[in-house]
């Protein structure tokens, strides 16, 4: 079964819920018991999430162009994402 069938119809908001469910699962699992299957699911997650910033860039860029972080209170993009994302302040700079 492909996994990404049905995904290129979802919206961008379905997308993100999906890979946010996703992530906290991730997270809460005991990795495996194999080493080898560790390095190759290690591998796959860096892959993953590396592409994935690439979209959190997209919509981070929607932001700062739109300026609607303002309209929440924050003085720029990257007190935004430091305090409603957890950023830490270097990266979210």
């Amino acid at each position: 079964m492909d996994a990404m069938a049905g995904f290129s119809s979802a919206s961008t908001g379905s997308l993100v819920e999906v890979l946010e469910t996703v992530v906290l699962e991730l997270a809460g699992r005991e990795a495996p018991g194999s080493g080898a299957v560790c390095l190759e699911l290690a591998e796959r997650v860096g892959r993953a999430l590396d592409t994935g910033e690439a979209g959190l860039a997209g919509l981070v860029g929607r932001v700062e162009v739109s300026g609607v972080h303002r309209a929440w209170g924050f003085s720029s993009v990257s007190a935004w994402l430091a305090d409603r994302v957890g950023m830490a302040r270097g990266r979210a700079n």
